[in-house]
């Protein structure tokens, strides 16, 4: 019975914490985004642990490469940059 309760549990906090998730993007709708070829960082609001900012770089870099853009200093199509702010907030459940 224990095991079960524990379970559900479980269950309800893993549901919760990634409910707690909120991910914003902004893009411009009429923007000829198939003719862009090139990009580049530019600096933004890091995320606290770098690790993770840099989890973050690598993974938005592998994504604009399978579209077949490639990272440029000079005269780029788009300039990419993150804003990561997190928020931290105990549960305590009775």
């Amino acid at each position: 019975m224990k095991t079960r309760i524990a379970r559900v549990l479980a269950l309800v906090l893993i549901g919760a914490v990634a409910y707690a998730q909120k991910v914003n993007t902004d893009f411009d709708p009429s923007a000829p985004f198939a003719t862009y070829r090139t990009y580049t960082w530019t600096s933004g609001t890091p995320a606290a642990n770098p690790f993770i900012q840099e989890r973050i770089h690598v993974a938005v870099d592998e994504a604009l490469v399978a579209k077949g853009m490639t990272q440029s200093a000079v005269a780029p199509n788009l300039v990419v940059t993150t804003h990561v702010v997190t928020h931290e907030q105990k549960l305590i459940v009775a």
